[in-house]
């Protein structure tokens, strides 16, 4: 700058201006935004800041799709001590673990695909992205209200089982914790929306009851 000071490009005085703003001003957001994307306005996270998740829901997917929420191997990373492998199947915890290929996660996924009646299950956050809600898709906001809603049950449910070891008493507790979610923060959507997911949950429990009779019990079952 000191250089620069005696340099003068055209008559009158010259002024600064900071490119990434239309405004010519200096903004961290910016500057946030240029560190993190060069410059390029990711669509999906504005739509995930805008949604009628709760903030702390948002948050925790923002987490999740940077890969920052604390699993076993991000703990690893950090050198702090505790096991880097999953308590239920012993694979390496990472964020795709916990949400889509850990078992607790696998019968999650499989259950909502029997009871919605949908084609397959999704595999990782890049297929849900890509292939479930891509930008512009039919429900959008629904769906990511959704989706996040399972992602944070499976969330909620891992920690008590790591942190707590607080194993759950059925699979189904599971599929009960996520329709109290949706049903706890269903207020938040537009009414059209709300009576959708009410449509969700509702066949879901029907589902639920119907595997409860069918499932058999014996002694040596994990989950009885």
């Amino acid at each position: 700058m000191d250089k620069l000071r005696g340099v003068r490009l055209q008559g009158s005085k010259d002024y600064p201006i900071w490119i990434l703003e239309k405004s010519g001003c200096y903004s961290t957001r910016s500057m946030y935004r240029f560190l993190s994307h060069r410059g390029v306005i990711n669509k999906r996270m504005e739509r995930l800041w805008k949604s009628k998740l709760p903030l702390k829901l948002k948050i925790f997917m923002w987490l999740a799709i940077q890969g920052r929420i604390q699993t076993g191997v991000a703990l690893k990373q950090k050198n702090r001590k505790g096991d880097v492998n999953c308590n239920l199947c012993a694979s390496p915890e990472t964020v795709n673990h916990v949400l889509f290929q850990c078992v607790m996660a696998r019968f999650v996924w499989a259950s909502f695909k029997e009871a919605l009646g949908w084609d397959r299950v999704p595999t990782s956050l890049t297929d849900i992205f890509d292939h479930w809600i891509p930008l512009g898709c039919k429900d959008y906001e629904l769906k990511l209200f959704t989706f996040v809603i399972i992602a944070w049950a499976l969330w909620v449910s891992r920690n008590k089982i790591r942190i707590q070891k607080c194993f759950p008493d059925s699979p189904i507790s599971i599929l009960y914790k996520t329709k109290f979610f949706m049903q706890r923060w269903a207020v938040l959507l537009q009414a059209t929306d709300r009576e959708k997911l009410a449509t969700c949950y509702s066949s879901l429990e029907t589902w639920v009851k119907s595997f409860e009779e069918l499932r058999p019990h014996c002694s040596e079952d994990w989950w009885s």
